[in-house]
């Protein structure tokens, strides 16, 4: 009797040992399943940050552009410090489109608006109105309603890949009608303006 509950008791605790073991066991699996999810969502995150920061960089490197308004030549339409996003690809710009350019002979990025298209003539009258081929431009958007000349010679006659780019603030804009920018060509210009995040 005494060697059956012993042999019992022995079942009992190997039985309990066994369990616990396998209790143990179910831990550590579930331990190294979680820690596997978890290094498996990091890596997932990880991917996905390199790959919008691949888009991102593409993006503002290849289609889009992103610049900072500096002066009040573009007043009241940009102020000092706004900052504006372009549009490299835009390939074809209408009358009236503000874009970014490079000014060659100022080695500098400006940002203006087109008043003048390709095989236009531009032309400013005694009393301040830019002509364009002869025709008084309306200007709803400029500070001043008034366009002086700079030491540009008048009329200018545009080539079939030239623009003539003027701010809208003309009394202070530093533009086509000066020499040190002149008119602007095609590949001198990289985008067009879409976006404006105004300055606080």
């Amino acid at each position: 009797m005494d060697q059956n509950t012993n042999e019992k008791d022995q079942y009992e605790e190997h039985l309990d040992s066994l369990q616990t073991e396998i209790s143990s066991e179910l831990q550590r699996v579930t331990i190294r399943n979680r820690k596997a999810r978890r290094q498996r969502a990091l890596l997932k995150a990880a991917v996905q940050i390199c790959f919008w920061a691949a888009a991102l960089f593409i993006l503002m490197r290849f289609v889009f552009g992103i610049a900072s308004v500096q002066g009040s030549s573009m007043e009241d339409t940009l102020h000092d410090g706004d900052i504006v996003i372009y549009f490299r690809l835009a390939g074809q710009y209408s009358r009236g489109d503000i874009v970014i350019a490079e000014a060659s002979k100022e080695n500098t990025d400006i940002i203006k608006r087109i008043a003048a298209l390709p095989g236009d003539t531009v032309n400013i009258s005694a009393g301040g109105d830019l002509l364009i081929n002869g025709t008084a431009l309306e200007e709803p958007y400029l500070k001043n309603p008034v366009t002086f000349a700079e030491d540009a010679a008048m009329p200018v006659a545009l080539g079939s890949n030239e623009y003539f780019l003027l701010g809208d603030n003309r009394a202070v804009s530093k533009d086509s009608r000066s020499t040190d920018i002149g008119s602007i060509t095609s590949g001198n210009i990289r985008g067009k303006v879409i976006l404006l995040i105004r300055r606080f």
